[in-house]
């Protein structure tokens, strides 16, 4: 996730599916990088800071991480070798689905935007 990044827009969109989707189960959770065009230099307040005065979010925003590389965050390291080089984060806001056991399902391009409706339609597969 970024905040100077053309798909920052996407905040809203995550959380109309957030609303939904959340009282059969989905849990969304975003992670601030600045992997891509260094779009997202900010600091923890910062970054919530322009999130709040930008968007209404409900779901869970997570400090800053590294997304890709050597430093990237455990969780993106497991989701790399389920989703192989393809499906490794390119850009911001690049999506993984997991299921509630854990499991990984599937992922998503940054520019495949979460009211798309395939990924409505494998939400509610899961759920």
């Amino acid at each position: 996730m970024s905040s100077q990044c053309g798909l920052t827009p996407q905040y809203k969109e995550l959380e109309d599916l957030y609303q939904k989707y959340k009282d059969k189960g989905l849990k969304i959770i975003a992670v601030p990088s600045n992997n891509f065009g260094k779009q997202e230099p900010g600091n923890a307040t910062d970054i919530q800071e322009f999130i709040a005065s930008n968007f209404k979010i409900s779901f869970l925003v997570t400090e800053k991480n590294q997304v890709i590389g050597d430093n990237a965050h455990p969780f993106y390291k497991w989701a790399a070798t389920h989703a192989g080089f393809l499906g490794t984060p390119k850009w911001n806001f690049h999506k993984y689905l997991i299921d509630k056991n854990g499991n990984f399902i599937a992922w998503y391009a940054s520019t495949t935007k979460p009211s798309s409706k395939k990924i409505q339609k494998k939400i509610e597969e899961i759920l």
